[in-house]
């Protein structure tokens, strides 16, 4: 084995012992977001019950998602293997992500748990409310999604290392 290749899998070994999981769940609240945005704007545009609804529990679920996607990205983070990163690099663009996830998932954890207990629903004065927290979750989780895809495939983010005959 070469020594570069040596010297790369030795850096993407992180003291952690588990395999990345954030990946796999982060799917759900990045697609349900925007789908109860989506939901919204049909609703306004047809005032038809089955969209509001569909938002509501669009949004409930990617709410729940994100907490789940939130968890296992703090225990990725700290387990799961990674490249060597320099501050001004992965290290400055994992800690934003962070950062942003956090927020994120707090927002939509406040708002799912306050739009369960005052549903738009059965007081359409909250859909503004309501419509204003899933859009902002929209663009987050987007920006949130683009800064994953940063880290994933600029900085190899919790990607296992290969040998030679792997790849």
């Amino acid at each position: 084995m070469d020594t570069d290749t040596t010297k790369a899998n030795a850096n993407q070994l992180h003291a952690g012992r588990l395999p990345a999981i954030h990946p796999a769940v982060v799917h759900f609240p990045i697609v349900l977001f925007p789908v109860s945005a989506v939901f919204l704007i049909l609703w306004f545009w047809q005032v038809n019950t089955f969209f509001l609804n569909a938002a509501y529990w669009s949004f409930m679920f990617a709410a729940l998602g994100a907490v789940i996607a939130g968890g296992t990205g703090f225990l990725d983070y700290y387990n799961a293997p990674y490249p060597e990163h320099p501050e001004e690099g992965a290290g400055k663009t994992a800690k934003r992500h962070i950062r942003l996830g956090v927020i994120l998932t707090v927002v939509a954890l406040l708002g799912a748990i306050y739009f369960l207990v005052k549903k738009p629903i059965h007081d359409l004065t909250l859909v503004k409310w309501f419509a204003i927290v899933v859009f902002v979750e929209a663009l987050l989780v987007i920006v949130q999604g683009f800064m994953g895809g940063l880290l994933v495939f600029k900085y190899h983010f919790g990607i296992e290392p290969r040998s030679p005959s792997q790849t």
